[in-house]
């Protein structure tokens, strides 16, 4: 299991290594069993491994955000002023065959 903790800042970074020391201090600290924290860790909730400090929480390091596809339009380019755009949106939705964005027209 991936788990990450939470820094002071509010940022999360990976356990790596110590996530058997992050796992043991949350099963102390809230009473649980380890198969307990496991659930709720994988369930997707955070909890805490200490004291009341608002950031001692351990989370499941989340998957990776998917990267958007990029514009499968062509780029086209102005032939009087050389700016550029998609065809079919601005600069580029009046005359999109005539090579001269919306305002050279």
């Amino acid at each position: 299991m991936d788990l990450q903790y939470q820094l002071g800042n509010g940022n999360w970074t990976d356990c790596g290594d110590r996530a058997e020391e992050f796992l043991s201090r949350a099963m102390s600290h809230n009473k649980f069993d380890r198969e307990t924290i496991v659930a709720r860790l994988t369930a997707g909730m955070e909890v805490r491994h200490a004291g009341d400090y608002w950031y001692a929480l351990i989370r499941v390091k989340p998957a990776p955000r998917p990267v958007p596809a990029s514009n499968p339009r062509p780029v086209l380019r102005c032939r009087k002023c050389g700016q550029t755009g998609h065809r079919g949106s601005y600069p580029f939705s009046t005359l999109p065959g005539s090579g001269r964005c919306d305002d050279c027209v």
